[in-house]
């Protein structure tokens, strides 16, 4: 993810203020995820995964505090933040089937 600027359009200085403030949030997320006994995992996801299915979307606040999750988690973390600095978003998500 890049920080964007634009050197002139002084009209889209509140604009890119929000988006620069949103990127600042989003940018020390790091890939992993939170198993449900507090371990942080910053390997390969399948490492969380065990039988009682442990590995779960987080929540937007939980993914700010521990400052990791997988890319739903982080997409609805980006999508939090633009929602709450008043900035118009979609977020699409795609998942693979499980296995491949």
């Amino acid at each position: 993810m890049r920080k964007i600027i634009f050197l002139n359009e002084e009209s889209n200085n509140d604009f890119l203020n929000k988006l620069n403030q949103v990127y600042d949030k989003l940018e020390p997320i790091k890939y992993g995820s939170v198993h449900k006994n507090g371990k942080i995992y910053f390997d390969d996801p399948q490492d969380v995964y065990d039988d009682d299915n442990t590995n779960y979307p987080q929540k937007p606040l939980d993914t700010l505090k521990y400052k990791v999750g997988h890319c739903i988690d982080q997409s609805e973390v980006a999508r939090y933040l633009l929602d709450k600095a008043g900035i118009k978003n979609q977020v699409y998500a795609m998942f693979p089937a499980r296995g491949t």
